[in-house]
């Protein structure tokens, strides 16, 4: 029988189902129907690579993602994140594949979903450590319920894991034991690490010893400090200057803007939904001591403030302050609130002294918006040319869509935001937990038709895309966009990804 299978292909191609006792045809021929597939045709390294490429990766950094969004990442199905186990299961030259690459057991995850499989399948990560070989890899853990805080991992498994420290790339954890931090110091080729203690705070009178995680780039850092009390102890950070992209959320601000203080080289930096100030400080001292000269972040290159209006004062001198001269990208997010108004001196400074460089703007979670406040960056003397307005209220979008046509009987007055060639409006309810899809009306939409109809003449080049919102657009105002097209303007209309079909006239 095995002779027969691993037969030349034009001597298989003969069998029939007469060949075999009646009991076995069915195990044959799908045997040798597998043999005789188009893949297993392939040559070994194109099947690793489709491999490779049908894995789930870990995601980057992503520019100001929410860590709603990121908590969706981690609610997978178990199989796709053990995806190059189930691969090696499908047969054995499939299994040849898989454990011949080293770079398909590069990344290992156990989502939350994993924990109510009713096998422990903890086991898997001494699997990926073997299978990898001496590839830097990527790990991410969610831990849940009641954690033995003595245990990186498993009783069983630790010591695989304690040895291959060095190895490890990525880190991202979630709900960790305390254990871990003083782990952090035996893995000094790190690159990215995150740490979300969402749903219990870290029970550690220990620091956080990145100062030695010399390759350190990316830092995320999820309630990673709580209110003080009689048993929760703050972590103090220690952050490595090599830094470039940093990430902190639910942390108190004068912590957040002594991180940034600490990263000077930072590309990318997102403080968002951050807590009261520990450090109670008058302006005169913060001054005196902490902003002697001005805080500048030259390659800084992506910004997320997240406005609270809680009156502080590390906030207010840090904007006295701060100088951002290559911004490219300026996230506002009022997740407190919902208010964009009222700034204060240090803020409107700040605004006002923004970059030419600045090229995209994005509003986040905002209910109510004084558009004065924001001077330049929302009048003619904007840079701007991609504005993306992201789970704000309709009012908001009202207030944006005002803006981009000029008061009647003003022919002479120059259009605000004259380089705008892009527009994203995500939704319109500040609860990012919102599933109810919100419809734009006539109303909010025609001054947006009207503005566009102002703005843009022949060969003129604008998108505008919707996200996460209905859209009810009339006959009247689909045939004024339709003329906008028809008199050579390249307009761009996106509604949830896709082109809608009625825009081309015929």
């Amino acid at each position: 029988m095995p002779e027969q299978l691993i037969s030349p292909q034009n001597e298989s191609t003969h069998m029939t189902k007469y060949d075999f006792p009646n009991r076995k045809q069915n195990v044959v021929w799908q045997t040798r129907n597998a043999i005789d597939s188009s893949i297993n045709r392939l040559p070994f390294e194109t099947i690793s690579t489709i491999f490779f490429y049908a894995i789930c990766h870990p995601s980057p950094f992503n520019h100001y993602t929410s860590w709603g969004t990121r908590r969706v990442q981690l609610k997978r199905n178990p199989e796709d994140a053990f995806f190059s186990v189930t691969l090696g299961a499908v047969c054995s030259s499939w299994r040849t594949v898989v454990l011949s690459t080293p770079k398909l057991w590069t990344y290992f995850e156990y989502p939350e979903s994993a924990w109510k499989r009713k096998r422990d399948c903890r086991y898997l990560l001494a699997l990926y450590l073997h299978n990898s070989r001496h590839l830097p890899i990527s790990i991410s853990l969610t831990f849940t319920g009641d954690v033995d805080n003595s245990l990186l991992w498993h009783p069983s498994f630790d010591r695989a894991l304690i040895s291959n420290l060095k190895r490890i790339h990525s880190l991202s954890l979630q709900n960790p034991p305390p254990c871990w931090v003083s782990q952090l110091k035996d893995i000094p080729f790190i690159v990215n690490l995150s740490i979300d203690w969402e749903s219990r705070s870290p029970h550690t009178k220990e620091r956080l010893p990145l100062h030695r995680c010399h390759a350190l780039v990316c830092l995320s850092l999820h309630r990673a400090s709580a209110a003080p009390t009689s048993d929760i102890c703050r972590i103090i950070y220690q952050i490595p200057s090599s830094l470039t992209i940093l990430d902190l959320s639910f942390i108190p601000i004068d912590t957040c803007i002594k991180a940034m203080l600490r990263c000077p080289n930072l590309v990318e930096a997102y403080i968002h939904s951050h807590q009261v100030e520990d450090d109670y400080s008058t302006p005169d001292y913060l001054r005196e001591n902490w902003f002697i000269e001005p805080v500048a972040f030259p390659h800084l290159k992506v910004f997320l403030w997240d406005w609270s209006h809680d009156g502080s004062d590390w906030a207010e001198v840090f904007f006295e302050r701060l100088q951002t001269p290559s911004l490219c990208t300026l996230v506002l997010a009022a997740s407190y609130d919902g208010q964009l108004q009222g700034l204060s001196s240090g803020e409107r400074r700040f605004i006002d002294q923004l970059p030419r460089t600045l090229r995209t703007l994005k509003l986040q979670q905002v209910a109510d918006i004084d558009v004065d406040s924001l001077g330049h960056l929302l009048n003619y003397k904007s840079s701007l040319e991609n504005l993306i307005v992201s789970y704000c209220e309709v009012e908001v979008m009202a207030s944006i869509f005002n803006i981009l046509h000029p008061p009647k009987d003003t022919t002479d007055q120059p259009i605000c935001l004259p380089l705008l060639k892009s527009l994203l409006i995500v939704s319109c309810a500040v609860d990012e937990d919102e599933c109810v899809t919100l419809e734009l009306q006539v109303a909010e939409l025609g001054p947006l038709v009207e503005a566009l109809e102002h703005r843009l003449g022949t060969d003129a080049t604008f998108k505008l895309e919707f996200s996460r919102v209905g859209i009810d657009w009339s006959p009247k105002l689909q045939r004024k966009l339709q003329s906008l097209v028809a008199k050579g303007v390249r307009l761009e209309l996106i509604e949830d990804s896709e082109p809608v079909n009625w825009l081309q006239v015929r």
